[in-house]
C-alpha cells in the first residue's frame, strides 16, 4: 500500500471516529447550551467609606458618653432620633402589643422606625442547653449601602438612556429577577439566659440573687453534649447583694424617697407589674451585662425543682458583633428611592449570617478567636436604651405607653407579654435580646449622621449620575469599583465598605467542562458542514443514495456495469436469508437494449423486478 493510500486509509479512519461522536454528542450538546440556566451576575455595585474606626462603628465598650453628641437623655429626641438606642422602643411597642403570639420557634419580623425598615431575627432556646440569640443589621452600613444602591439604579437608568446595547447590557438587565445588593460588615448578635431565683424576701436589708456566667457555662456544655453524664459539675453561680442598685435606681425615677429607703409594696403600683434594672458584674462574670427582674405577681409557670414558682429573675447578657451581610432584594420596577437629605431607608433590610442561623436549636459557644468581640454595657448606656417613659407626651409624639407609670421602655414591653401562668422563660429572654440588638445596631450613626455628604463624586443635594464614566463606575461587569477616593476622611478615621450588585436571572453561559465539550462539539460539526459546502462549491460533484428498492433498480439500470473482479466476491459468508425482510429480483427480457449513451448500447434487455 502507497503513502498516499494509507495516509488516505487513516484519514478515513480518523473521520469516521470524529463523525461517530458527533453523532453521539452533537444532539445533547445542542440542548444543554440551548437550555436557559439561572444565574447570578455581579454588575459592580460601589465603594463607599463609614466615617469613624472600627471601635467607633462596632464599639467594645459602650456607656452613655458615646451619646453625647446626639443628646439621647433628651425626651423629646430620645424615641425619634435614630441615633440613640431607644429609638426603636415604638415599634418594638407595635410588635409585641399586635404581634407576639409566643412564637416557640425562629422566626424574623420586620421593623420600621422613622428612618429605616429592617428584619430582626430571633432564636429562642429550643433546648435546655441552647440560649435566646437576636440580632439584625447594621444601620450606618445600610444607610450608605441604600445611598449607594440609589446611584446604582441612577447609572443604570442613564446607560438605558444612552448606551442601550453596550455592556454590560442594561437593557437585558432590566429583566433580572432578583437584584441583590450586599455589604459585608459586622452585626450586634445578643444571647439571653434567665435563671428562676425562687421565692425572695425583697423587704429586709440585703437582696442576694445568684447569677450565673455566660463564659463559663459555654465549655460546660460542650463537654456534656459530647459526653453525656461524663462532664464535671455546672459552674456555681455567684451571689450578688442587688439590693443598693434597686434603691438607687428607684430613688432616681421617684418611686422611693431616696436611695436608703426600705423596698416596698407600693413599687408594684400604676401598672409596674415587672421592675428591671441593670447590674454590672464583667469583671467577674464577664457577662456584657446582667439584669435583675422583680415581678408583682409570682410567675407560676411550673413547681418542679429547675422553674420554681418565683418573684425574681436574673437574666445575663452576652452581647457581641459578629461577621454578617447586609443585603436587600429587590426588582428593578420596585426599588424605592433613597432619601438622601435624611438618611431614610425605604427598602427593607435584611440581615444574611449562615453561622447564625440555627442558633437556638443547637448550643453554640462564639469563638475564642477575636471574630466574635464581646461587648461591655454600663449601667448608664442601658438607662440610655430603656429609659424611663416621661409624664407627659413628647413634642412629636402624641402618645406614649403608658405616660405617667415611671416605667423603663423594657419594662412596658416586658409586661406586654409577661403571663403569670403561660410564659415560658424563653419569652422573657426574647423581649430582653431583640431591645438590645435593636439598641446596638444604631452604633455609628452619630459620626455618619448625614452620612450622604461623604459621597464625594455627588455634591450633597446633587444626586444624579452625570457622564457615561460615572455610570460605568457603577454599573460594570464583574466586581465593583472606587468610584471617588475618600479626601473628607482622615485615613485613621474611616472604614472601606464595598457593595456588591448582584442580578438573577436566565443566561446562557459555559461554566463546566461539559458545556466547553459541547461547544467544541458543535463547533466541529459546523466547521465539517462549511468544508462540505466548499467542497461541492469546488468540485461541482455530490455524492447520492436510495431510499428504496426502485430507485436502486433506476441508479443500477443507468450505471456503468463494474469489471467481473469487483464482484467476485460480493455474497462471501451468506448462507441464509434470515435477516432479510424484503428480497426482490430483477430480470431482463430478450429483444431490447439498455446504455447510458445511445452511441453505446449495453446488453441486457428491458428490466422488470418481482
Amino acid at each position: 500500500m502507497s503513502p498516499k493510500q494509507r495516509c488516505k486509509r487513516y484519514g478515513t479512519l480518523v473521520f469516521i471516529a470524529i463523525s461517530g461522536l458527533l453523532a453521539l454528542v452533537a444532539g445533547p450538546a445542542a440542548a444543554v447550551l440551548m437550555i436557559p440556566r439561572q444565574r447570578d451576575w455581579l454588575v459592580g455595585g460601589g465603594v463607599y467609606w463609614l466615617n469613624g474606626s472600627s471601635e467607633q462603628l462596632w464599639p467594645t465598650n459602650l456607656t452613655a458618653e458615646y451619646y453625647e453628641e446626639a443628646n439621647c437623655t433628651h425626651k423629646d429626641v430620645q424615641f425619634v432620633d435614630n441615633r440613640c438606642p431607644s429609638a426603636g422602643f415604638l415599634p418594638l411597642y407595635q410588635y409585641y402589643d399586635h404581634w407576639w403570639n409566643h412564637l416557640n420557634t425562629g422566626f424574623s419580623f420586620e421593623l420600621r422606625d422613622f428612618n429605616m425598615r429592617k428584619i430582626v431575627y430571633s432564636q429562642p432556646a429550643l433546648r435546655h442547653d441552647s440560649n435566646t440569640w437576636s440580632y439584625t443589621a447594621h444601620s450606618a452600613t445600610a444607610t450608605l449601602q441604600d445611598a449607594v444602591r440609589g446611584l446604582h439604579r441612577g447609572a443604570m437608568k442613564y446607560l438605558l438612556e444612552h448606551d442601550l446595547l453596550g455592556i454590560p447590557y442594561p437593557s437585558h438587565l432590566e429583566w433580572a429577577d432578583p437584584i441583590i445588593f450586599k455589604v459585608d460588615t459586622k452585626v450586634p448578635v445578643v444571647r439571653v439566659k434567665c435563671r428562676h431565683q425562687g421565692m425572695v424576701w425583697l423587704w429586709g436589708t440585703n437582696l442576694t440573687v445568684e447569677i450565673a456566667s455566660i463564659r463559663d457555662t459555654d465549655p460546660w456544655w460542650d463537654v456534656q453534649i459530647k459526653n453525656p453524664g461524663k462532664a464535671p459539675s455546672a459552674p456555681i453561680p455567684i451571689e450578688v447583694d442587688v439590693l443598693r442598685y434597686i434603691q438607687e435606681d428607684l430613688a432616681t425615677r421617684g418611686i422611693l424617697d431616696n436611695s436608703s429607703t426600705p423596698l416596698k409594696g407600693e413599687m408594684f403600683q400604676d401598672g409596674r407589674r415587672t421592675l428591671i434594672f441593670p447590674v454590672e458584674t464583667w469583671q467577674v462574670t464577664g457577662n456584657s451585662l446582667d439584669l435583675v427582674i422583680l415581678l408583682g405577681q409570682n410567675w407560676e409557670r411550673t413547681n418542679d425543682e429547675e422553674r420554681p414558682q418565683s418573684n425574681v429573675l436574673t437574666c445575663s447578657v452576652d452581647a457581641r458583633w459578629s461577621s454578617g451581610t447586609t443585603k436587600m432584594q429587590m426588582r428593578s420596577y420596585n426599588q424605592l428611592s433613597h432619601e438622601f437629605h435624611l438618611g431614610r431607608v425605604r427598602n427593607l433590610v435584611e440581615t444574611e449570617a449562615r453561622h447564625l442561623e440555627r442558633l437556638g436549636y443547637l448550643h453554640r459557644t462564639p469563638p475564642s478567636d477575636g471574630s466574635w468581640p464581646s461587648i461591655r454595657l454600663s449601667s448608664d448606656w442601658y438607662n440610655i436604651l430603656s429609659p424611663v417613659l416621661p409624664n407627659e407626651p413628647s413634642t412629636g409624639l402624641p402618645w406614649l405607653p403608658p405616660i405617667g407609670s415611671k416605667q423603663t421602655t423594657i419594662e412596658v414591653l416586658f409586661n406586654k407579654i409577661f403571663d403569670t401562668q403561660n410564659n415560658a422563660p424563653q419569652a422573657f429572654e426574647n423581649v430582653i435580646a431583640t431591645a438590645m440588638a435593636d439598641g446596638l445596631s444604631r452604633c455609628g450613626l452619630i459620626p455618619n449622621f448625614n452620612g450622604s455628604r461623604f459621597l464625594e463624586a455627588w455634591p450633597f443635594t446633587k444626586w444624579d449620575i452625570k457622564d457615561e464614566d460615572q455610570a460605568r463606575s457603577l454599573v460594570r461587569k464583574g466586581e465593583p469599583a472606587e468610584s471617588f477616593q475618600p479626601t473628607m476622611l482622615q485615613p485613621g478615621s474611616r472604614t472601606r465598605m464595598v457593595m456588591k450588585a448582584t442580578y438573577g436571572g436566565y443566561v446562557m453561559e459555559a461554566n463546566s467542562w461539559f458545556d466547553y465539550l459541547s461547544m467544541a462539539a458543535l463547533l466541529t460539526h459546523a466547521l465539517i458542514a462549511v468544508v462540505h459546502t466548499v467542497l461541492l462549491i469546488c468540485c461541482q460533484t455530490t455524492s447520492g443514495a436510495w431510499d428504496t428498492i426502485l430507485e436502486l433498480v433506476v441508479l443500477t439500470q443507468q450505471s456503468e456495469p463494474p469489471p467481473k473482479a469487483l464482484l467476485a466476491n460480493t455474497s462471501a459468508g451468506v448462507r441464509s436469508f434470515k435477516t432479510v425482510k424484503l428480497l426482490a429480483t430483477v430480470e431482463t427480457s430478450d429483444g431490447s437494449a439498455t446504455g447510458v449513451a445511445e452511441d453505446n448500447p449495453q446488453p441486457g434487455g428491458e428490466l422488470q423486478m418481482r
